[in-house]
């Protein structure tokens, strides 16, 4: 707020703007004025309730036992101490179970009481007798004690029977009823339960195998099956009368000494046989009864023959002889004596082997006239005699001699060259492969350079002569006669002439 003052200083006057200010008449301590008389307070303070225009610090959770000197600053009395801002109480010795509440003071929780040694502890209004207050009204029994609604009672770890279980593992008995060595408590039978047990004071019952004599009024034995030749001596135990011996059942019958197999013995020292079984006086005993004679076998049962050794039970349930082999391609006719069927004959080992009237040579008989030929051979289909047996050896592609499996010689003055499938002529001396031309036939050429001992004359031929034409075919066996070869000079055999000789080998 502005005005305009009108002001004599040494005689003049003056006309000027000043500022004018509200006057209060004690000063705003912490504060300031705002209007004539009355004080606004800084932040953090407020008015004093009963100094006018006076502004105290404020502490916002209030210091408790203690000044506010500052905004949120307290200072705690003595035994006190700043804590969350406000002022607690100080206790040098620990509150258990309790809290602080003025120094050096504490006050217990809820369910604990102070005891001689100013230390809280847990409250059981019941007192746990013969337990510990472990927290507010919660006893935890002593050990040989069990808790039952909130009282400890004894434990014993055995029934105590007629008795109270009245300390842990301690029982007193009730009347009529007297301690065991197990410290239970078991009734009492004046006069004894010899055989049997008491079971309630001056009440016995008799122990399994025995039975109370009404007569006698004591416990005797029991035997479930009937003695026979015999008394019954304990339960279920029978003592046999001369003459007789304990079966297995436990009943005294008479006793065979000699036995009775296939019999019964109906009195001491005498059988009566089964049937299907007689009685040999000669040697006291029971032999059985075969209806029909039993063949290679003797009778060991009613009806039932047993083969001897080396024979055996055919589908007929006759004995006939056995052969270990089993005679395979023969009959067992004795016993481990074998005797072939047509055309099989025996081996060496014994064995029925097929028979070839014709040797097969270089393969194995595998049936009766019957050859397989080794690898490399193949039957002579010509049927023609051959020295080395049916099995002849297979050349393919040989216009030649096949001496051996893959083997082809030329007679002179031919000489064996390597071709390919199509005639065409390689530079080497065995099976090879030469590009793309698989050499693996072989082919009879004439020898360029012969010697004729019969004429003494040298023949020179071109070393590229090639067969043009075979006048006279090859036989399936693989042997050549009168190979007549027309000479022509080329690059390569007549394919047709080639392959026409070679379809003779395959």
């Amino acid at each position: 707020m502005f005005c305009h003052c009108f002001i004599t200083l040494n005689g003049l006057n003056y006309r000027g703007r000043l500022q004018c200010k509200p006057e209060c008449d004690s000063n705003c301590e912490n504060g300031y004025c705002a209007e004539p008389e009355k004080c606004l307070c800084n932040p953090g303070y407020e008015l004093h309730p009963e100094i006018k225009n006076k502004c105290v610090p404020v502490c916002t959770n209030g210091c408790g036992h203690g000044n506010c000197i500052a905004p949120d600053t307290c200072e705690c009395n003595y035994g006190y101490q700043l804590k969350d801002k406000t002022c607690q109480p100080i206790c040098n010795e620990p509150c258990v179970n309790a809290t602080c509440v003025a120094p050096d003071k504490c006050e217990c929780y809820l369910g604990y009481k102070e005891n001689e040694n100013n230390i809280c502890q847990p409250y059981c209004s019941n007192g746990c007798i013969n337990g510990i207050c472990t927290s507010p009204e919660n006893c935890t029994c002593n050990d040989g004690w069990y808790k039952d609604e909130e009282i400890c009672k004894p434990y014993c770890d055995f029934d105590c029977g007629g008795g109270t279980c009245e300390a842990p593992n301690s029982c007193v008995c009730n009347p009529n009823f007297t301690k065991a060595e197990n410290l239970t408590c078991v009734p009492h039978c004046s006069q004894g339960c010899a055989n049997g047990i008491c079971v309630s004071p001056e009440n016995c019952v008799c122990n399994k195998g025995w039975a109370k004599n009404d007569d006698l009024n004591v416990c005797v034995p029991h035997c479930e099956v009937e003695c026979g030749g015999g008394i019954c001596a304990s339960p279920n135990v029978c003592e046999c009368y001369a003459g007789y011996i304990m079966s297995a059942n436990g009943t005294c019958i008479p006793d065979c000494p000699q036995g009775c197999p296939h019999g019964q013995c109906v009195q001491p020292g005498n059988c009566s046989c089964e049937n299907g079984w007689y009685k040999n006086e000669t040697h006291d005993e029971c032999r059985p009864i075969c209806d029909n004679n039993c063949i290679n076998s003797i009778c060991v049962a009613p009806n039932t023959c047993e083969c001897l050794s080396n024979y055996t039970k055919d589908e007929n349930y006759l004995c006939i002889p056995y052969c270990s082999s089993g005679c395979p391609n023969g009959t067992c006719f004795n016993p481990e004596v074998c005797e072939c069927n047509d055309g099989w004959q025996k081996d060496e080992n014994g064995i029925c082997a097929p028979k070839c009237n014709r040797p097969c040579g270089n393969g194995k008989c595998i049936e009766p006239d019957v050859c397989e030929c080794f690898p490399g051979y193949k039957i002579n289909i010509n049927d023609k005699k051959h020295s080395d047996g049916l099995c002849i050896p297979e050349c393919k592609g040989c216009n030649g001699t096949c001496i051996a499996p893959n083997k082809c010689v030329c007679e002179r003055p031919l000489k064996a060259v390597n071709v390919t499938e199509d005639g065409q002529k390689c530079d080497c001396s065995d099976f090879c492969i030469i590009g793309q031309r698989i050499c693996r036939y072989t082919a009879c050429v004439f020898n360029h350079n012969y010697y004729d001992y019969t004429t003494d004359r040298l023949h020179d031929m071109v070393e590229n002569t090639n067969i043009s034409t075979i006048t006279k075919e090859v036989g399936t066996d693989g042997m050549t006669t009168d190979n007549i070869l027309e000479e022509k000079s080329g690059s390569s055999f007549d394919s047709d002439t080639l392959h026409r000789s070679q379809r003779n080998f395959q």
